[in-house]
């Protein structure tokens, strides 16, 4: 089974119910960024499995000394999303204009327009710390869904839901599906 490209519906939006993606699989499970976490981020139901994917001068790396799952993720049907600073998501942009991104951002300032059209981003992708409620609305009137990471607090979590937020990254994807089903 191939992975999915994961599809965002930007008319289908649902405040109050983020795509719950689990942070490098399910770390507090099974150590971060191998099958074993994979599979229990999948069985936590999580709406998209975040897997580090290194890029090193413009081309996709894994080290040596890390288990990484990317070619089991296939046999799991998974979500594929891809994550991080302008430099390599633009990379991957100009490789295959179907891939959804997440502009991972790290900074209080908003990225150049520059930045924004080299990577055409589906979702911009601050750190949750760098969001306000004014910030999430400025977002979704560009036409970008909005993704934070990482954020295990529950209480932020809440307050991240109730601005509107489209996917919440975390290393419990157990508390943001419930987060989602209302059961914070």
């Amino acid at each position: 089974m191939p992975i999915r490209p994961l599809e965002p519906d930007r008319s289908a939006r649902n405040p109050g119910r983020p795509l719950a993606v689990a942070h490098r699989g399910d770390p507090r499970a099974a150590v971060e960024n191998t099958l074993e976490a994979v599979r229990r981020a999948a069985d936590a139901d999580a709406s998209a499995i975040e897997v580090d994917l290194p890029v090193y001068g413009g081309r996709c790396r894994r080290p040596a000394s890390r288990r990484r799952p990317h070619a089991e993720l296939e046999h799991l049907g998974a979500v594929a999303m891809f994550c991080g600073a302008a430099q390599a998501m633009a990379a991957v942009r100009a490789r295959d204009e179907r891939i959804t991104l997440f502009l991972s951002w790290y900074s209080e300032l908003p990225p150049s327009e520059g930045v924004l059209e080299a990577v055409r981003p589906q979702y911009f992708n601050p750190e949750h710390r760098f969001l306000s409620e004014e910030a999430v609305a400025h977002w979704h009137a560009r036409e970008l869904l909005v993704s934070c990471w990482t954020v295990d607090d529950v209480e932020r979590r809440a307050e991240l839901l109730s601005w509107g937020v489209d996917a919440i990254i975390s290393n419990d994807v157990n508390g943001v599906v419930k987060s989602g089903d209302g059961q914070a």
